[in-house]
């Protein structure tokens, strides 16, 4: 494969627990997950990746997701959907500014089927930004 990772594959390590890690539960989640790429026009960010395979890998996290790279907040927008409380981290300004606007709106927006009671409040975010 060269030195560099093809084009047209991503790799996504997903592990959770406090012993060895678990990669995959064994119950139905796939280990390889398709989803339709972004076209360079669509993307905010050069690393973007599309929200349905963030969602996809975050029904398997628990209640709150940290994004410590958040970029262009695609993460947040895939959390705050599913209801869940998150937390992001981005050093880059503009990025910062536009994942605030995304996640802002994904807030606002009906998410089923959700209750009202499992949706994601302002009060479940916190985004932070270094200026």
């Amino acid at each position: 494969m060269g030195r560099e990772f093809r084009k047209q594959h991503e790799l996504i390590l997903h592990g959770w627990g406090s012993e060895a890690p678990i990669i995959s539960d064994g119950i139905g989640h796939p280990d390889v997950i398709e989803c339709s790429p972004l076209s360079s026009g669509d993307r905010v960010h050069p690393a973007e990746k599309p929200i349905p395979l963030l969602k996809e890998l975050l029904r398997v996290c628990g209640d709150a997701i940290l994004d410590p790279f958040m970029g262009s907040g695609t993460t947040g927008v895939a959390a705050v959907t599913l209801g869940r409380k998150f937390i992001g981290i981005e050093i880059e300004p503009r990025y910062f500014d536009i994942a605030c606007r995304r996640i802002s709106e994904a807030l606002k927006e009906p998410h089923l089927p959700f209750a009202e009671t499992a949706r994601t409040k302002q009060e479940d975010i916190a985004l932070i930004g270094h200026f």
